[in-house]
């Protein structure tokens, strides 16, 4: 209970400190797909486990790098607090201090053994004093390269968070490349886009392969702020940089479209909750004001009862965004309601028997595992929907729903039966400067994005399984030995919420008190709605 009373004063007491402070250049490595970490008691732990968010984790980074012979650390492994980081190359934390863990620059939203990385992602272990706010030494870790994941069986399903689907991943994989284009690509941008991610969920072999070469050349017709959101997903999921791997810059028009206070259209907060994707994949964090004032804009068009726009694919949609910025104020209190919201059994939008809605949700219930929530089984996991619409031929949807509406909705529900929300497919790209952003944009003649998108671009619920409606959107220790960093004042600092700050020092067991706090919260905001 001691630890337990420790950390709680740590996550109203320590604050965000600047990593430039830090900026020695990372070694990397390749991370591995699994591994088997053992802690102070002599116990083993492999992962990826059955709840882990990726294939890819900052426990198997850091098991890479001592296997490597670049950093040594302990892991003890707490009865409410999970694994957590005891000691970093042989450096015991203080009375007062902890190693705090932060990603491309940012608190770390979750703890090491929950923790997913992608390529180019970099992991800082930073000795930190909770009381002065002081920081010493620090170890960076850069994902050079992910191994490939075992293979899996035909059968679907692993591989993410939770709830799992009996989906049959291969014979959904085999109807989309069945309906693909000799030149890699769909029926339209809109459909090509959303294979990209289906595809970036799994390995698809040579059909992700000829997509991702169609799009290296393709430049689609995009016209609202959200086809350009969504494109830009698509590129980041098949690794392709945005901003300069393609004849236009992708990522200049919906920054662009920042009116100093949201994105898009002021009347919509679609284009601002997709923006986030893109946009926290390319460069931008939390410390960027595009990202805070974007996030507090989103806030304030939650409903009361927990909703975004009293529509459920709308609310599982903000979840998987607003979970990679919890450090920022409010989100927190904002997903715990959201959560609530979905929690009910029958939400007024859920539409039985519609694959649509239910992928998005169980990519939003994934999302969660990054909290130490424990999903009640509701209308929305009871049943294995998806799995009851896969048809014989390997689609999603009763074959008189068209071609069209069964590729798009196979293509939401491959990463949505492997339990990967949307942030955890795109690959991460760094931030060009902005006179090479000025000049990419010049010459690539990038129209300007209008901001009066209608609801017809981008509506927020699925109307009917017949008619669907488009729902747009490292390893481097300095050397084998620390360097110590100059010790400077703290300056102010943004407040961290409880439950971001823990997790990024712990990752909670479903089992402990915090599951059953947490479990509680969200019961309380279901019961009010």
């Amino acid at each position: 209970m001691k630890k337990y009373i420790r950390f709680g004063v740590v996550a109203f007491c320590i604050g965000l400190a600047p990593l430039s402070a830090y900026a020695d250049e990372p070694f990397t490595i390749e991370v591995p797909s699994n591994c088997t970490v053992t802690d102070t008691a002599d116990v083993e732990h492999t992962f990826p486990q059955d709840d882990s968010p990726s294939d890819y984790l900052g426990i198997c980074m850091l098991e890479a790098a001592k296997a490597a012979g670049l950093i040594t650390f302990t892991l003890t492994n707490d009865l409410n607090f999970g694994l957590y980081i005891q000691s970093v190359n042989d450096i015991e934390p203080g009375a007062t201090e902890y190693w705090a863990i932060w990603q491309n620059s940012v608190m770390a939203a979750c703890g090491i053994g929950c923790l997913p990385v992608a390529q180019g992602d970099t992991l800082s272990f930073i000795l930190t004093d909770w009381v002065t706010n002081a920081e010493s030494t620090m170890i960076a870790l850069r994902a050079n390269l992910l191994a490939p994941p075992p293979p899996r069986s035909g059968g679907g399903g692993g591989g993410g968070g939770i709830p799992s689907s009996q989906l049959n991943i291969a014979n959904a994989l085999a109807y989309l490349t069945s309906t693909q284009h000799e030149d890699g690509s769909f029926d339209s941008p809109m459909l090509s886009d959303w294979a990209a991610l289906a595809f970036a969920a799994t390995d698809s072999g040579e059909a992700k392969e000829k997509l991702r070469a169609y799009m290296l050349t393709a430049t689609p017709p995009l016209s609202s702020v959200t086809d350009y959101e969504r494109h830009a997903m698509a590129l980041a999921a098949l690794a392709i940089n945005p901003y300069a791997d393609t004849p236009v810059d992708y990522i200049a028009p919906i920054v662009n479209s920042f009116d100093g206070k949201q994105i898009g259209d002021p009347s919509l907060d679609n284009d601002d909750i997709f923006a986030l994707f893109p946009l926290l994949s390319v460069g931008y964090s939390t410390n960027d004001p595009l990202i805070q004032k974007t996030t507090a804009f989103i806030l304030s068009r939650q409903r009361q009862n927990g909703s975004w726009n009293e529509s459920v694919d709308m609310t599982a949609a903000a979840i998987q965004a607003l979970v990679q910025v919890r450090i920022l104020p409010d989100v927190s209190l904002a997903l715990i309601r959201a959560e609530g919201y979905l929690r009910k059994e029958q939400p007024r939008e859920a539409i039985p028997g519609s694959s649509f809605s239910m992928s998005w949700v169980r990519q939003a219930i994934s999302a969660l595992s990054w909290t130490p929530s424990g999903w009640t089984p509701n209308s929305f996991t009871r049943e294995d929907h998806l799995a009851g619409l896969q048809q014989s031929d390997g689609g999603v949807e009763p074959e008189s729903s068209g071609t069209q509406t069964r590729v798009w909705a196979t293509a939401y529900a491959i990463p949505a039966a492997l339990g990967k929300p949307w942030p955890w497919l795109l690959q991460s790209f760094m931030r060009p400067s902005e006179e090479r952003g000025s000049t990419k944009a010049s010459r690539s003649n990038v129209k300007q994005i209008a901001t009066t998108s209608t609801k017809s671009a981008f509506p927020v619920a699925v109307v009917a399984s017949t008619t669907p409606v488009e729902s747009v959107v490292a390893v481097e220790s300095q050397g084998l030995k620390p360097k110590v960093k100059e010790r400077f004042s703290p300056s102010p600092r943004m407040p961290v919420l409880i439950d971001n700050q823990m997790a990024a020092v712990a990752n909670a067991p479903t089992d402990g008190f915090f599951s059953r706090l947490w479990s509680s919260i969200a019961a309380f905001f279901s019961n009010l709605l």
